[in-house]
């Protein structure tokens, strides 16, 4: 089966959440910034459709990550912007 990196400028909310559209077999690769944007590389093995909506987290080093409501938090990775250091969380189901 044929494998393709895809990528994914995120855009975060007030919050700090984000929601993705992508395929359901997605492995996210790393997160880094591209130009000025906190982007997420995935590796699709097979482009199934209907694609489905991943939830994520941005917190700030010495930031609070508290857990939802029946949610737990996946570390996806670092990176640095204007001078801060921010850490990606995937938000999943319990």
């Amino acid at each position: 089966m044929p494998q393709t990196i895809w990528k994914y400028p995120i855009k975060f909310r007030n919050d700090g959440s984000a929601v993705l559209s992508m395929p359901p077999n997605a492995e996210i690769l790393t997160v880094q910034i591209q130009g000025t944007e906190p982007t997420v590389w995935v590796l699709v093995t097979t482009p199934d459709y209907p694609f489905v909506n991943r939830y994520f987290r941005v917190v700030g080093t010495g930031g609070n990550i508290e857990p939802m409501m029946g949610k737990r938090f996946h570390y996806v990775g670092t990176y640095q912007q204007n001078m801060l250091v921010w850490h990606l969380f995937e938000v999943k189901e319990y």
